[in-house]
């Protein structure tokens, strides 16, 4: 149940404010029924990261986690994904992902976190080969779609950005996360009117349903669109959004090196 309404909160298919705060009870409950369960404290660990925006209690309840259960992979995983990466530790990131990769080979999951971790440092031909087998196995991984559109933007090529925004829109259309990425990088390939059908859909879903902020921030993530972005992402940190935790590694509209960061405790 931790876990469910996380990934509800972080993906931006519920509020924040009210499915986070039932998210960590979940977790806590599930501590005090059996406190040698490791994988309860990676549940809280990634909610401390992405809800607390707190980094230390984030390692804390890791290591809680992984002297349990060392080889609890997606823990590994998520220690370089929640924990080192949203403060910059790529490279140390790549090495928690590797040993994740050893004690879980076949999860598409971690695959993807690698490879995320290669665009992260501007490792596109790696990245792309590496997206490619993941997809390959798991062509519905929407996540990859986006950082394979954003990485192609950025390089120039800009037809094979645009063919990774569409696959990706075909299978969640009304993802938000997904519309906001695919609008941004329309419009740096120079597609300004599908940009725009696609923020205006982002915009026409915020008055039926929950849309973050982030979401629509990332829309504007291109020249010329600073005033929308910066003003969204104001109203983004206000409603304590998760994906800002990863807006330093996302939002690429003039180079692969973002210096915006939500605030982060010590």
């Amino acid at each position: 149940l931790a876990d469910c309404l996380f990934l509800q909160g972080f993906y931006g298919y519920g509020h924040p404010r009210e499915v986070m705060p039932r998210a960590q009870a979940y977790a806590r409950k599930a501590i005090e029924i059996d406190p040698l369960q490791g994988e309860a404290y990676c549940s809280l660990a990634m909610i401390e990261n992405a809800w607390e925006w707190n980094t230390q209690q984030c390692g804390i309840e890791f290591r809680r986690c992984l002297d349990l259960n060392p080889n609890y992979a997606m823990a590994v995983a998520k220690y370089a994904t929640s924990y080192l990466h949203p403060v910059g530790r790529f490279e140390e990131g790549e090495k928690w992902l590797k040993r994740a990769l050893v004690l879980d080979p076949l999860s598409p999951l971690v695959h993807s976190d690698f490879a995320c971790n290669l665009v992260y440092r501007g490792l596109f031909d790696q990245f792309e080969q590496e997206a490619a087998r993941v997809l390959e196995d798991d062509p519905a991984l929407v996540k990859l779609y986006w950082f394979l559109s954003k990485s192609r933007a950025v390089t120039g090529n800009k037809s094979g950005a645009a063919e990774a925004a569409e696959r990706g829109l075909a299978y969640l259309p009304e993802d938000p996360m997904t519309l906001g990425m695919s609008a941004a990088v329309h419009a740096i390939c120079g597609n300004e009117s599908r940009a725009a059908e696609l923020r205006g859909k982002l915009d026409f879903l915020a008055q039926i349903r929950y849309v973050p902020f982030g979401a629509r921030a990332f829309a504007y993530d291109k020249p010329g669109g600073e005033e929308a972005f910066f003003s969204l992402l104001d109203r983004a940190i206000e409603e304590r959004e998760p994906l800002l935790r990863a807006v330093r590694m996302t939002a690429w509209a003039r180079s692969n090196s973002v210096a915006i960061c939500v605030p982060l405790r010590p």
